[in-house]
């Protein structure tokens, strides 16, 4: 009989303490992408109030050759230099990384495979201009649009999203697997909010259906909500 009982209270208490432990990790990811944001901010003081970016500021990139260069950063800028040099971080910085994830560190065994839980929104790689929703479609196909943006450019910065957490971990009931669907981690559609830092130095949970419409820009670039919105840096993610 006490053995019965200890098994129903098991059953119990298992899914209460599950809940409690994605609790736990979303509040520590949202202050490590705090964290993010704010040496984001001290990078931009000491580089001419630009975003990081292992790429030529000064360069707007027209050539649509440049693609995977410039599109990837939003990806590649936080696990790589010289971002990684100024954070004082190295690649497995578990401050790069939210609780949770299956595959740190154990299953990212080479640098190219390291990927931040947080990326950076595209609009801050991008010219405002060519997020222009009424700009036509074979205009914007015919260019890259690329260019490394200053923070002091977001005309409403407390809506504008800068950093995104973007394998929501804590919003994940299943184990990770060879095979695994990783798209359903993905802060378009994971089930809970992720974490989001936006460019007056708040950071919130905001899941993407709360964000407003994005402009299509692929397959130029990936077209995603807090990421290529209309006017991109000068416009609102909310």
């Amino acid at each position: 009989m006490v053995v019965v009982v200890a098994a129903v209270v098991i059953g119990l208490l298992i899914p209460v303490l599950t809940s409690a432990r994605r609790e736990t990790w979303s509040v520590v990811c949202l202050s490590r992408i705090r964290e993010m944001g704010s040496l984001m901010g001290m990078y931009a003081l000491s580089h001419d109030d630009r975003v990081p970016s292992a790429l030529d500021p000064n360069v707007a990139a027209a050539d649509r050759g440049l693609w995977l260069d410039y599109v990837s950063q939003v990806y590649t800028t936080f696990p790589r230099r010289p971002w990684l040099d100024f954070a004082g971080f190295d690649p497995l910085s578990e401050t790069q990384y939210c609780p949770g994830n299956q595959l740190w560190p154990h299953d990212l065994p080479t640098p190219s495979d390291y990927n931040s839980d947080f990326v950076l929104s595209a609009s801050l790689f991008m010219e405002a201009a060519y997020a222009d929703p009424n700009l036509p479609e074979e205009v914007w196909r015919s260019r890259l649009g690329a260019k490394v943006q200053r923070i002091g450019a977001a005309h409403y910065p407390s809506q504008k999203a800068g950093i995104m957490e973007y394998y929501v971990w804590h919003g994940w009931t299943e184990s990770h697997g060879p095979w695994t669907d990783t798209v359903r981690l993905t802060y378009f559609r994971a089930e809970r909010p992720g974490s989001v830092w936006f460019l007056d130095g708040h950071a919130r949970p905001f899941h993407a259906t709360e964000a407003l419409p994005f402009v299509d820009r692929y397959d130029v670039w990936y077209s995603w909500p807090l990421s290529t919105t209309a006017w991109g840096i000068a416009g609102r993610d909310r």
